[in-house]
């Protein structure tokens, strides 16, 4: 789906608008290159991050992706612990 997002600029096409819409309907991350100028954004939980650099991108993406190592586990929930097992299949998205 697209999104309805109404601060969205002119400048952002389909595509960016059905990035940033499956990022708002899912707990996807969504990489979106831009066919015109091939500036790389990324879209999570309906947030739009511009202008990213190949560098800024992994980093994101294993900040969201990667798990903690086993020493830094102590500091998450046993909830997100969960999550990050696939425990859990049904997330609710926050109203």
């Amino acid at each position: 789906p697209l999104s309805n997002n109404l601060e969205m600029g002119k400048d952002m096409g389909t595509r960016h608008r059905a990035g940033l819409g499956m990022s708002e309907n899912s707990d996807a991350i969504v990489v979106i290159v831009s066919e015109e100028t091939g500036i790389i954004s990324m879209a999570k939980n309906g947030v739009l991050i511009r202008r990213l650099d190949r560098q800024n991108l992994f980093n994101l993406l294993q900040e969201e992706i990667v798990p903690p190592a086993e020493d830094e586990e102590a500091d998450i929930s046993p909830l997100q612990k969960l999550l990050r097992k696939g425990g859990a299949m049904n997330h609710a998205k926050p109203e």
